[in-house]
C-alpha cells in the first residue's frame, strides 16, 4: 500500500476528516491534504510522520477503536518499502552537508559519477543509489578532498559535531560514520519553506485569538528607570519595555536587538509565551517593529530562529536586517527601544549572573538610545524586505526599477520540484543580488531575500517531492 492509501485507510477507519486529524496531530489541514492525495510525503522518522502517527492513535483511542500507534506506525513504515530508515538517514545528511556548505549539485553529481538530475532524485526520495555504500564513500571523498580552509573544516566539524583538528587527522572515517549513523532528520530550509508555504494567518489569528486581544489601558507600576541584573531579572526587563510600550499612545516604531544564545531564553516556557504577547500586542496596537536577528550562528539555528518569526514577517509589520559582520565571541548585548522606553545592557557570554540592564522611560535619556538604534541600523544590511497587500504598489516600482537594471539577470525559478512541492509559493531571483518568495495566498505577501546563503540556500535547494 502507498502512504496515501494507509493514510486514507485510518481516515475511514476512525470516521474523520482531514481537518480533524490536522487539529489533533499538530500539523496543518494542507500538510494533511497533500499527504492524503499523494502530492507530499513526510520524511521517514520526521516528526510530522510521527505527529501523524500520534494523532491518529489519539483520536482512535477518544472513540474506543482498539488501534495501537505500533500498529499504526508499522503500516506507514511498510508504505516506503525496503530500507526506508537507514538510506533516509543518508538521504536527510546529504542534503544537509549540500545545504551547509553549498555545494554545487553539478560538481558534487559529476565527483559520484551520476547526473546532475539523479542525483538530485537521489536527495530528494525519488531515486535510491544502485551502491549505496559507494555513494557514501564517493560523497565523503568530495566534501573531504575540496572542503578544507579553516572556516569550511571549521563549519562541518560542528555539523558533525567532533573537534576540527580531529577533523583534519580523520576527516573521511569521521564523516562517512556520521553520513550513515546520524539520525538527525531535520533539513532546516525544508522545514522553513514548508511552513511558509502551507502557513494562513487568519487560521493563525484564530488559533491564537489575536483578534479577541485587548491591548490593557490600566497601568502597571513600573519605574521611569531601573537596574536588572542576571538572566531572570533581564526577562523581567524585556516584559517591563513591552508593557511601557503598547500602554502609551505614541505610534513609533521599536527596535530591537539581543545576541544571547536562543537557547538560553528559549528554556523558560513560560516567559516565552509571555514575550510573544507583547511582540502580539505591539503588533496589535500597529508598531512596526525594526529587528537585527543575530545571524552569527549556526546556519540550521539560524533558520529555525526564523522559522519562529514567520507569523510575525505574515503580518507585514516587520523589517528584519543583520549585520555582516561577526558578534564579539566575549559579550552579547541587549538594546530595545521603542518611542516611550529603553532597555540596554551587556554580559559575558557564559556568565548570566554578571549581565547587567538598564531601562528607563526619562524623556530626557530617551535620545541618547535612539541614537544607538539608528547608528545600529546604518551599519546593519537588511536580511529580507516585506511587502504586505498595503505595500503592492512600492513592490511594483521595486519590479519595475529592477526590470531596467537588470534585464536579464532576472529570471523565474522553474524548478520542478519546488513548484510541485510548494503550491503557494513562486519563485524569482536576480543573481549575486535577491531572491523573491512570492507567497500567493493567505494572503498574498511578497518576501525580497538579500541575505547570500539564504538566497543560495534556497536557490539549490532539492525539495522533497515525492511522486
Amino acid at each position: 500500500m502507498e502512504f496515501k492509501e494507509v493514510l486514507d485507510k485510518y481516515l475511514k477507519l476512525i470516521g474523520i476528516s482531514t481537518k480533524e486529524l490536522a487539529e489533533k496531530s499538530g500539523l496543518t489541514t494542507a500538510t494533511i491534504s497533500r499527504y492524503h492525495t499523494g502530492e507530499r510525503l513526510p520524511s521517514f522518522n520526521s516528526p510530522q510522520l510521527k505527529n501523524l502517527v500520534e494523532g491518529i492513535t489519539k483520536i482512535a483511542n477518544e472513540k474506543n477503536i482498539n488501534l495501537s500507534s505500533n500498529d499504526v506506525w508499522k503500516d506507514f513504515k511498510n508504505s516506503y518499502g525496503n530500507n526506508a530508515e537507514n538510506f533516509e538517514k543518508i538521504r536527510i545528511n546529504t542534503n544537509i552537508l549540500v545545504e551547509s556548505l553549498e555545494i554545487n549539485t553539478s560538481d558534487i553529481s559529476n565527483a559520484v559519477g551520476l547526473s546532475s538530475s539523479y542525483f538530485s532524485r537521489i536527495c530528494n526520495g525519488k531515486r535510491s543509489p544502485a551502491d549505496v555504500n559507494s555513494f557514501v564513500d564517493l560523497v565523503c571523498k568530495y566534501v573531504v578532498s575540496n572542503y578544507s580552509t579553516d572556516s569550511e573544516v571549521k563549519l562541518i566539524s560542528s555539523i558533525i559535531k567532533t573537534d576540527p583538528e580531529e577533523f583534519r587527522q580523520n576527516g573521511y572515517i569521521l564523516l562517512k560514520t556520521w553520513l550513515i549513523n546520524n539520525s538527525s532528520q531535520v533539513v532546516p530550509i525544508e522545514n522553513f519553506l514548508e511552513k511558509l508555504d502551507d502557513f494562513d494567518l487568519n487560521e493563525y489569528i484564530e488559533a491564537i485569538k489575536f483578534d479577541k486581544i485587548k491591548v490593557p489601558t490600566l497601568p502597571f507600576q513600573i519605574p521611569t528607570s531601573k537596574m536588572y541584573y542576571g538572566l531572570d531579572e533581564l526577562k523581567e526587563g524585556e516584559l517591563d519595555f513591552f508593557k511601557t510600550t503598547v500602554l502609551s499612545k505614541n505610534p513609533g516604531p521599536i527596535f530591537m536587538f539581543n545576541d544571547m544564545p536562543m537557547e538560553d531564553m528559549s528554556k523558560d516556557m513560560d516567559f516565552g509565551k509571555k514575550w510573544m504577547i507583547g511582540i502580539a500586542m505591539s503588533l496589535k496596537k500597529g508598531l512596526h517593529i525594526n529587528i537585527v536577528h543575530n545571524l552569527d550562528r549556526p546556519f540550521n539555528e539560524l533558520l529555525l530562529g526564523l522559522e519562529s518569526w514567520i507569523p510575525m514577517y505574515m503580518t507585514g509589520q516587520i523589517s528584519p536586517y543583520y549585520f555582516t559582520q561577526p558578534n564579539s565571541q566575549l559579550f552579547y548585548h541587549t538594546l530595545y527601544v521603542s518611542d516611550v522606553a529603553a532597555l540596554s545592557g551587556s554580559g559575558i557570554r557564559g556568565q548570566h549572573d554578571k549581565a547587567s540592564y538598564y531601562f528607563t522611560s526619562k524623556k530626557t535619556e530617551l535620545p541618547i538610545y535612539r541614537e544607538r538604534e539608528e547608528a545600529l541600523l546604518k551599519k546593519a544590511s537588511p536580511l529580507m524586505e516585506i511587502y504586505d497587500e498595503s505595500r503592492m504598489d512600492e513592490f511594483e516600482d521595486f519590479k519595475n526599477k529592477e526590470l531596467q537594471l537588470e534585464g536579464d539577470n532576472i529570471q523565474e525559478l522553474h524548478n520542478e520540484d519546488l513548484t510541485k512541492t510548494f503550491k503557494n509559493m513562486k519563485f524569482t531571483i536576480c543573481k549575486d543580488k535577491w531572491l523573491i518568495i512570492t507567497k500567493t495566498n493567505a494572503p498574498t505577501i511578497h518576501f525580497v531575500i538579500y541575505h547570500k546563503k539564504l538566497r543560495n540556500t534556497i536557490e539549490n535547494f532539492i525539495a522533497p517531492y515525492v511522486e
